[in-house]
């Protein structure tokens, strides 16, 4: 079975190295901030090997320190993982689903008309850097003033 992102057109052949990465998100709550869900069938890596995981990659994170809850599930199968972490970079967290050879079973119900299904709901928060404003209101009551020329 090949696992296959049909929105992206991109097969996903060799289980033992690659990954599937999803679409990008913005957090429209955190400007810079991107998100997206990766899976990895057969593990990330040496120490992950014969176990598929969802993780969930953040980019843009450098400059704040991320808070993220958030719930990874696969509701055909049963499966639901709560992860609550800070990120302090690029980086990402997840979950182990199942065994590989459990993934692709069809038994385990990950995938339903061959088609799986991951839910990631959850909640990221990060402060505001307080200068950013300051200096906004700044900027705009200089150019009030140059406008009406006010002294």
């Amino acid at each position: 079975m090949d696992l296959v992102d049909k929105e992206n057109d991109f097969a996903l052949r060799n289980f033992d190295t690659e990954c599937l990465n999803g679409k990008f998100y913005y957090a429209y709550n955190i400007p810079g901030l991107q998100y997206y869900l990766a899976i990895y069938p057969n593990g990330e890596d040496e120490e992950d090997r014969g176990e598929s995981w969802a993780c969930l990659i953040f980019y843009g994170s450098k400059e704040r320190r991320i808070s993220a809850e958030y719930t990874i599930s696969v509701k055909s199968a049963n499966f639901s993982k709560n992860v609550n972490k800070f990120f302090d970079d690029n980086d990402g967290w997840g979950s182990v689903l199942c065994k590989t050879e459990e993934f692709f079973d069809s038994k385990s119900k990950f995938f339903v008309n061959g088609e799986i299904i991951i839910n990631v709901k959850g909640i990221l928060k990060a402060k505001r850097p307080s200068t950013s404003v300051s200096i906004f209101f700044d900027l705009l009551i200089k150019d009030v003033r140059s406008f009406f020329k006010i002294r």
